[in-house]
């Protein structure tokens, strides 16, 4: 497993405005779909989650494109005759 690390001046903009904006756009709930049970997962364990799975859906959709592009340049030319 890689660990990516890095920082992100975010300027004036606190961190728990980020997480929560994150958790609005992302479809965090503070509750299970019972509507009754706290979610364990934190609003940042969530986030972290989000911006996990964005940068995995990036590696996969660019490499999905590498693999058809290669795919569709290997194709010979077939003669319909």
């Amino acid at each position: 497993m890689a660990l990516l690390t890095f920082s992100y001046d975010t300027g004036a903009i606190p961190l728990l405005r980020i997480v929560d904006a994150f958790a609005s756009q992302h479809g965090y709930s503070p509750f299970l779909d019972d509507g009754v049970t706290s979610n364990p997962e934190t609003k940042a364990q969530f986030t972290r989650r989000v911006i996990g799975r964005f940068i995995k859906d990036v590696v996969r959709a660019a490499e999905t494109k590498a693999a058809e592009d290669a795919a569709r340049d290997g194709i010979v030319d077939i003669p319909l005759t």
